[in-house]
Order: structure tokens, then sequence, then C-alpha cells
């Protein structure tokens, strides 16, 4: 397992275990988080692709 695979894995693992901590904590919360989380993703995707295309069609 490579340095980048390893880091992936552990980042997942810690974002799982926040999650189940906010679950137990204030459930609402988490959704809040998640919600924020998939737009902060998809902001992401958009900003790849815009600079793909930039690079590409330039």
């Amino acid at each position: 397992m490579s340095a980048d695979q390893l880091r992936l894995v552990l980042g997942l693992a810690a974002a799982i275990a926040a999650l189940a901590y906010l679950a137990s904590v204030d459930p609402m919360l988490m959704v809040i988080v998640v919600f924020l989380g998939i737009i902060g993703v998809g902001l992401w995707l958009c900003y790849r692709t815009i600079r793909w295309a930039w690079r590409r069609f330039s």
C-alpha cells in the first residue's frame, strides 16, 4: 500500500469516525455536515472540470 493510499484510507476512517460521533451527539448536525460535504465535493468537481477544460481547449 502506497503512502497516498494509506493517507486516503486513514482520512476516510477519520471522517467516518467523526460522523459517527456527530450522529451520537446531534443527528441533525450530522445531516448538515454531510449536506455541506456533498456541496463541497460538487464544487470541487466543477472547479476541476473547468480547469481541465480551460487547459485542454485553450
